[in-house]
């Protein structure tokens, strides 16, 4: 049903108007990117154990690269909303809408050259983003380019979890994270300061091409793309589900492990060697046992023990969005219901 919202109907003034339909483009009275659109470039990392400036719920976006933990914290995001990372083996970009509560990590290489990002905007629901190298426009959370020089590219996307810092240091205790040297923790972004804090967001309105009310705009959803699938699963009903969820979509068999009262929550493949494997959660979730082998997973989808140790199952693209921001993007999205979960082989 189409309902009313005058926000939504609010016209685009032309002289904030973008390239993309509804989009506004962002400025400083100078006419220059605002302040907080310069992306972290090179941050300076420092042990967990020197972590005297973070605070055990602090929020992060923790990846993994070459076998090393990173977080990513959001006060230090906020300042920013894009890193652009160099490790050894590929460049990374993270992103933050840490009002949309979106996030999302992507290999920073196009066609094989290295591209730079920051925001340039709003568009749909969230940010939209700039390359320093040819121009284009890119949606923050699928790593697509919407328009320019590089429109239809895609860059692939990268496990990227959102945690406090102190369940991020549980899971990874040798876990890296910049010093927050020169960062604020007031000003731009300061009321979004952690996961749990959902504010309002009227600039998602204003920009939306979609607005979908099966759930609450505000609602916190994991999203999931299967094979050009797109699937939403909001967190309330992974937390009634339980830690570990089985679920068939399209022809692929998928697992999900999450955590109750928390973030954390990412879809992987649960193909191995051609093998559709049955989860169940152990110690309280915080490990996974297939039923096929007997093999024990921990939360990244790796194979710690068992026949299948070494082994990790396949990212599948996904990450935290509020409702509104994911259902803009993909408006023929399903919705998990719990009632038709347990898609067992």
């Amino acid at each position: 049903m189409k309902k009313k919202n005058a926000l939504r109907d609010r016209p685009i003034p032309p002289e904030k108007a973008g390239p993309l339909p509804r989009m506004v483009v962002q400025r400083g009275e100078d006419g220059k990117p605002h302040c907080h659109h310069a992306p972290l470039d090179a941050p300076n990392w420092l042990p967990a154990g020197q972590d005297t400036h973070m605070r055990p719920d602090d929020a992060v976006l923790g990846f993994i690269e070459d076998g090393q933990a990173y977080a990513l914290p959001w006060w230090v995001m906020k300042n920013h909303h894009v890193a652009n990372l160099s490790f050894e083996t590929r460049p990374i970009m993270v992103v933050l809408c840490e009002a949309c509560a979106g996030a999302s990590a992507f290999d920073a290489r196009v066609e094989g050259v290295r591209h730079t990002f920051r925001v340039e905007g709003k568009y749909n629901g969230t940010h939209i983003l700039k390359d320093g190298e040819s121009g284009s426009l890119w949606t923050p959370f699928d790593g697509k380019a919407a328009h320019g020089p590089r429109t239809g590219a895609q860059m692939t996307q990268l496990p990227l979890h959102q945690c406090t810092w102190d369940e991020w240091k549980r899971l990874n205790p040798q876990t890296l994270v910049p010093d927050g040297v020169g960062e604020s923790r007031d000003g731009h972004g300061a009321c979004f300061p952690n996961p749990g804090t959902i504010g309002p967001m009227p600039f998602a309105v204003v920009t939306a091409l979609h607005l979908d009310y099966r759930l609450p705009h505000q609602s916190l959803v994991l999203g999931v793309m299967v094979d050009g699938i797109p699937m939403a699963y909001p967190l309330r009903r992974l937390k009634a589900h339980g830690p570990v969820l089985n679920e068939r979509v399209g022809q692929r068999g998928i697992v999900i492990f999450s955590k109750a009262g928390s973030w954390l929550a990412m879809a992987y493949d649960r193909t191995v060697d051609g093998k559709v494997l049955n989860f169940s959660p152990k110690d309280g979730g915080t490990h996974a046992t297939d039923q096929e082998t007997g093999s024990q997973w921990d939360y990244h989808g790796r194979a710690r023990s068992g026949p299948l140790q070494g082994r990790s199952l396949s990212f599948l693209p996904c990450g935290i969005e509020k409702w509104v921001g994911w259902a803009t993007a993909h408006p023929d999205t399903g919705i998990f219901s719990p009632n038709q979960a347990g898609a067992s082989d």
